[in-house]
């Protein structure tokens, strides 16, 4: 123990001084606070990359076959649409075209029926001048009521030319192409013989000019009127049943023209039937009927 008032009081000082050391927080040093932080900083970290592709010869052919495939579907679906696209035209084409031969099967019926009444008012008229030249009556003869048949004599209505729009359009366009060859063949021979009847039809009507030139020196200066045929000499009744006759001839080659054409156009509306061989064939086969002069 201390002796002395001096010792105790140093004695407890230390004492004290020791408490409050042994009480007071222990300080950690900055050292030691950032060394656990600045070691996890400094770990490596993990880096995922994708996996590098394999560039074997079987690959190579693999993606070039796919390629290829792809490529193949495409080609594919472009050449079908193209080909439905083409029977869409061509089966358009086929009904347009038997639209048309309705029409002209319409049209030689007219004519034909035109040409066969045209043909017998030429021979009851070329019979009666013929009469008329061998001496018959002047006074009987009676001029026949002119028919209304060709464009050269204002009663006459004009001849129905065949209609060929369509298949010029089709020749225009190369959509004949996308007929069968043996149908696009039929029908080329259809529309050369329609060619052949309209310019028959129109050289027809160069005959009805003639005879109508012939009759104006005999009426009062209009075509349409009746010629007085009374008033001819019999040179100029000879040169009348002539003309007559030359007409009549005319009309007698546009009707087998027009029976030609008849046949072609009726074998495209009706397929089944076989075309005929030669024209001559057809003609023989189907004669016109005997031409009645008693009306």
């Amino acid at each position: 123990m201390p002796d002395t008032p001096e010792e105790l009081s140093l004695t407890e000082s230390a004492a004290v001084a020791a408490d409050a050391t042994a009480s007071a927080p222990v300080c950690e040093s900055p050292e030691a606070t950032t060394a656990p932080e600045t070691a996890k900083e400094n770990q490596p970290m993990l880096d995922v990359h994708m996996p590098h592709e394999t560039h074997t010869w079987k690959d190579f052919w693999i993606h070039l076959g796919t390629i290829t495939v792809g490529l193949l579907i495409a080609i594919g679906l472009e050449q079908g649409i193209e080909k439905l696209h083409h029977l869409r035209e061509g089966y358009q084409l086929t009904a347009d075209l038997q639209n048309e031969a309705k029409l002209n099967r319409d049209r030689i019926e007219y004519n034909e029926t035109v040409l066969d009444k045209e043909m017998a008012w030429l021979l009851r008229l070329r019979r009666d001048v013929t009469a008329l030249r061998e001496g018959s009556s002047r006074n009987s003869f009676v001029y026949p009521e002119q028919l209304e048949i060709y464009p050269t004599n204002p009663n006459r209505s004009q001849a129905r030319l065949p209609a060929v729009t369509v298949w010029a359009s089709a020749k225009e366009s190369d959509l004949i192409q996308l007929l069968p060859t043996d149908r696009a063949r039929n029908y080329n021979e259809v529309y050369r013989e329609a060619d052949l009847a309209a310019n028959a039809m129109t050289g027809l009507s160069d005959k009805w000019a003639e005879l109508d030139k012939f009759e104006l020196r005999f009426e009062g200066g209009a075509v349409s009127a009746k010629p007085d045929v009374r008033k001819m000499t019999a040179t100029e009744l000879d040169e009348y049943a002539s003309v007559l006759g030359n007409v009549y001839l005319e009309c007698k080659m546009v009707k087998r023209r027009m029976k030609v054409y008849a046949a072609w156009n009726e074998s495209v509306l009706s397929p089944e039937d076989k075309p005929f061989e030669t024209s001559d064939d057809y003609l023989k086969q189907h004669p016109d009927p005997p031409i009645d002069l008693s009306k």
